[in-house]
Formats: structure tokens, sequence, C-alpha cells
């Protein structure tokens, strides 16, 4: 009647903890072998590894004491040789640009010059504060640099009437 109340998983579950329990012993204090071959074969493989390692060790030493050996023969025999980048280091000089000589200017030129830098010394003519001054100052403001020129050209062209209407 217990059995029927307790639930198929929790008696499956509980089956299995036992079984994992004894596998779990088992392994703890070891199985005994069962005939003296099988003890005598164990014992030899323990016995055959250690002698391996034992070899392996051996055969490590002997090759660094040859290695050690050759190293300290041709420290007394030969110098080290140069390192690779011994050679002296150049230094670059560092980059001047071309001087640029300037052009003898003519008599012409010279005297344009010296009026260009006379008036640009002078103090900047006041613009007329009225809206709009008359139509010749303005146009001589709008035509006294070549970018105010391209910008009222520009300006025509966008706020002017389309070029179909043209006459």
């Amino acid at each position: 009647m217990i059995l029927a109340e307790i639930p198929e998983q929790l008696i499956f579950v509980v089956v299995m903890l036992v079984i994992a329990a004894i596998k779990a012993m088992g392994e703890k204090f070891g199985k005994k072998p069962e005939s003296a071959y099988e003890e005598h074969q164990e014992h030899e493989e323990d016995h055959s590894v250690e002698n391996d390692y034992e070899e392996y060790a051996r055969q490590l030493r002997e090759r660094q004491a040859e290695i050690l050996a050759r190293q300290q023969q041709t420290q007394q025999t030969t110098p080290p040789p140069p390192l690779p980048n011994a050679a002296p280091v150049v230094f670059e000089k560092p980059y001047t640009p071309p001087v640029v000589k300037k052009p003898k200017l003519s008599a012409a030129e010279q005297k344009a010059l010296e009026n260009f830098q006379k008036d640009s010394s002078k103090p900047s003519r006041r613009i007329s504060t009225t809206i709009g001054g008359t139509a010749r100052a303005r146009a001589r403001r709008v035509l006294s640099s070549p970018t105010a020129a391209r910008d009222a050209i520009v300006l025509s062209e966008i706020l002017g009437p389309p070029k179909g209407q043209r006459g």
C-alpha cells in the first residue's frame, strides 16, 4: 500500500542513487584482481611507466649537458656575431622648403605696387548709412571685388526671372 502512494519517478530516482552509491564505494575501495596474472600485469604497467619516465629524464639530462658543453666551447673559440642593427644610425635632415626667388618687377609694376599699397593703407571710405545709397555706389560696391561680382551674378540668376521669360 505504501508503494502505491509513492510516485514512480521518485522510486526510479532512489534506485538510481543506490546504484551510484554502490558503484562509488566499489571504486573507492578498489577491486581486487581476480587472478595473479592480472595482479602481475598491473604491477608491470606501473613499473614500466616509472622506468620510462626515469629513462626519459636521463636522456633529457644528457642532452642538456651536451648543449651546455657545446655552448661553452663556442663561446671560448669565437666572438659573438655583430648585432643586426650595429650599423651607425644616419639621421636625415628635416625637410626645408626650397627658397622661392621673388621676380624682379618692371618699373610699371613697381609703380602699380606702390599705388596699391598706398590705397590699402588708407582707411576705407565709410559706406553711406542710408538704405541703399545711389545705384552707382551700390554697383561700385558689388563690382569692387571678384567674389562680390560672382555673388551678384549668382543672385541675379536665382532671384531674377526664368531664362524662358527673359526678353
